[in-house]
């Protein structure tokens, strides 16, 4: 299911743009904006991005201040459904299904099949899982389609892929967190938090002490894995001065699966399927069937 922005209030009121998935759009005053936002006010509308998600979308303002009016409030951050609302300067914009495009609308070049998804992405799946792939299925309809079946493992996996990388960091750390309470020790703690900055500040300083952090560990864990997960989002692995080795782009994924598959596995209840269930109702709304 395709996710548009619709302008329901202002002076570009009827105007949408569709939303992509992994890459955001604009939203802003600039005439070149996916979704333009002129204004007769003497207030200009600030600039902010959006991405789609399963089922909805995360919006978020480019300069990092609070500016974006939800439930009588300003964020500088948020994930919506299909349906909610947000303010921004003058407009009132929802969030809408699209599940066909305008007549005159290319397809966004980053549209592909669930199967071509899973094969640039290296998922590994088994021939039960991948009985339930139709040709020509988008990725958000794949998993919704494993979780439906039970497969909730592979389901796992793809959602860790297919969300944008910071929001797919930010969801193992919140995992993670629901799993362990208040029963991490000190480095524990300190490797969700230094993987949580990256998520919300994703610039390179914050992905080198993610990498620090992840090599002071014996061996990835839960806890650590989300630090290699931001560290291998961009940039390089080598280290600092050397040639430049850019990550693979579904390393961020696997990192995330990772983390939550060792999270699952601990020997404390409740059972691994129930966790992971838990797990993937943290990340929710998923597109409808």
């Amino acid at each position: 299911m395709n996710v548009s922005l619709r302008v329901i209030q202002g002076p570009s009121s009827g105007d949408s743009a569709l939303l992509k998935l992994q890459s955001p759009i604009e939203l802003g005053a600039d005439a070149n904006a996916d979704l333009v936002l002129n204004t007769d006010s003497s207030t200009s509308a600030t600039t902010v991005l959006a991405v789609g998600l399963p089922g909805g979308c995360r919006i978020y303002t480019a300069d990092g201040k609070p500016a974006i009016g939800i439930a009588n409030r300003y964020v500088s951050d948020a994930v919506l459904r299909i349906g909610e609302r947000f303010q921004v300067a003058d407009f009132l914009i929802q969030v809408t299904p699209s599940d066909e495009l305008e007549a005159d609308q290319e397809p966004p070049a980053d549209l592909e099949t669930a199967e071509a998804f899973i094969q640039r992405m290296e998922i590994d799946l088994d021939a039960e899982e991948l009985a339930l792939l139709d040709q020509s299925m988008p990725p958000a309809d794949y998993l919704a389609a494993l979780e439906a079946a039970g497969h909730l493992t592979a389901a796992l996996s793809m959602l860790s892929h297919l969300l944008p990388k910071q929001e797919s960091v930010k969801w193992s750390c919140e995992c993670v967190r629901q799993r362990f309470g208040d029963s991490l020790s000190g480095p524990q703690a300190n490797a969700l938090a230094t993987a949580e900055r990256w998520a919300t500040t994703p610039d390179e300083n914050s992905r080198r002490a993610a990498e620090q952090i992840a090599a002071a560990f014996p061996q990835p864990d839960c806890f650590s894995f989300p630090c290699l997960a931001a560290f291998w989002s961009e940039g390089s692995m080598a280290p600092v001065g050397s040639p430049e080795v850019p990550p693979a782009d579904h390393l961020t994924g696997k990192a995330v699966s990772a983390t939550l598959l060792d999270a699952a596995g601990k020997t404390v209840p409740p059972p691994f399927d129930e966790t992971i269930q838990s797990f993937l109702d943290l990340a929710k709304p998923y597109p409808a069937l």
